[in-house]
């Protein structure tokens, strides 16, 4: 259960959300719950490779939480 008033446990999860989870796991929750704004936006390519990568921004109540994910 997403609790945005949890402890934040370094590289485990935030708010009880799991990182590196996937999104969908917990989808269903946060629009029910949540107010979501979703937004996308291109990141310069990490890799060797000329080019971008697209991200996926979920803010959760005007950003209390903010996801990024590709």
């Amino acid at each position: 259960m997403i609790d945005i008033n949890a402890d934040i446990i370094s590289y485990k999860s935030l708010g009880n959300i799991e990182i590196g989870r996937d999104v969908e796991f917990y989808a269903d929750e946060l629009y029910e719950n949540f107010d979501v704004e979703e937004s996308t936006w291109e990141k310069p390519s990490s890799s060797n490779k000329v080019g971008y990568e697209l991200k996926y921004l979920y803010c959760l109540n005007n950003g209390t939480i903010t996801i990024s994910t590709n």
